[in-house]
């Protein structure tokens, strides 16, 4: 689905183009801080790819943690080996129900392989109890994806049948001499419509016009032949097109992202269409955060405990930068400038649309109290 396929990117790029940065406390051993950075950066925009595609599409995204043994007597995760959900199942300990490893099922072998939880990981955005296959938007969107194909099928099945122009033809109930020969006017009929090039054609004996009521009807015609262009001139076509765009803006929020932000941008003040996208970037930078935390705590935290023991478990942790607007940002600086000293940039403010500046940023002014009052 086009619109689906538009929405799993919509929420991956601004993910992407939002960096991390490897902090470390002053417990952190030497090192520590150094070796994380070599194994999660370099990595960053596949992992953090395949997690979000894994938790959008199936709920969960499950991987096998590859390590190597460095020169300098380091652990090292070599390679984040993303896994096949299909051939895949979450193991947990039966006495507390936390995260005990993964069942792999290579393709050539019978026997499932056990991924101890230091040896796999698994990264979720919405998990109920310890159901740690998490709950996919493609479970959201079920219903919704049916019902939009029942929709677009029938509004198929209406432009083939209705829509457009279909010729009519009257005959007069009898036989007529046709090509020499006495013959029922309805083969007549069919003969003649098959000959004209239209979207379709329809047939009507002549004494029908008993039954039909209304002032379109002229009774003087009954008993000739004639022939009609009908047209479709309702509002049905309309109603699949509200049906669909109603289907389309509501695929959009099973991501958690207002329409609006993304597809109904057509009607409404710009002040409201900014805060609709910067609800969708909050609730991007929240998944963002959500699968960071989960790195933090499954992959950087196992090899802090691999190389320097338990105590140095979370002195190393990956840091999210914020999403931000980079424009809006820029926007606020040089208003910032501007206020706090005009006459050094006399010149260049010169050329800007102060007035503008400030309703982007939301200021108040005594022209708005005014038409608010």
């Amino acid at each position: 689905d086009a619109t689906v396929s538009f929405m799993r990117e919509v929420v991956i790029a601004p993910a992407i183009h939002s960096p991390w940065t490897i902090e470390a406390t002053n417990k952190a051993p030497e090192g520590a801080k150094e070796l994380i950075e070599s194994v999660f950066l370099p990595c960053r925009i596949d992992l953090l790819t395949t997690s979000l595609l894994g938790a959008i599409d199936f709920g969960w995204q499950p991987y096998e943690l590859i390590y190597k043994l460095e020169e300098e007597n380091f652990i090292t995760i070599s390679k984040f080996k993303n896994l096949l959900q299909d051939y895949t199942d979450i193991a947990v300990y039966a006495d507390t129900g936390a995260f005990a490893g993964l069942f792999n099922r290579p393709f050539f072998h019978i026997d499932e392989v056990l991924l101890n939880e230091r040896e796999s990981m698994n990264i979720t955005l919405e998990v109920e109890g310890t159901n740690f296959y998490g709950r996919s938007v493609s479970e959201v969107l079920e219903d919704v994806q049916t019902n939009w194909t029942d929709v677009n099928t029938s509004a198929n099945r209406y432009d083939k049948k209705v829509a457009g122009s279909h010729w009519v033809l009257y005959y007069p109930v009898g036989r007529t001499t046709y090509k020499a020969v006495k013959t029922n006017n309805d083969v007549i009929a069919k003969d003649i419509l098959n000959t004209l090039e239209a979207a379709g054609a329809v047939g009507v004996p002549d004494e029908i016009q008993d039954w039909i009521e209304g002032d379109d009807v002229d009774q003087n015609t009954k008993g000739k032949w004639r022939v009609e262009l009908l047209s479709d001139s309702n509002n049905s076509a309309q109603s699949f097109s509200d049906r669909l765009m109603y289907l389309d803006a509501l695929k959009v929020r099973a991501f958690g992202i207002p329409e609006r932000s993304v597809i109904q941008g057509k009607f409404g003040t710009k002040a409201e269409a900014d805060t609709h996208a910067d609800i969708g970037i909050s609730v991007i930078d929240t998944k963002h955060r959500k699968i960071v935390k989960q790195y933090n705590k499954q992959g950087v935290n196992e090899l802090l405990r691999l190389n320097w023991g338990q105590e140095a478990v979370n002195t190393v942790f990956i840091q999210v930068a914020p999403i931000v607007d980079t424009r809006l940002a820029l926007i606020r600086e040089i208003y910032r400038l501007v206020i706090q000293n005009p006459e050094l940039a006399l010149q260049e403010v010169a050329k800007l649309d102060t007035e503008a500046m400030s309703n982007i940023l939301g200021l108040p002014s005594h022209e708005s109290k005014q038409v608010d009052s």
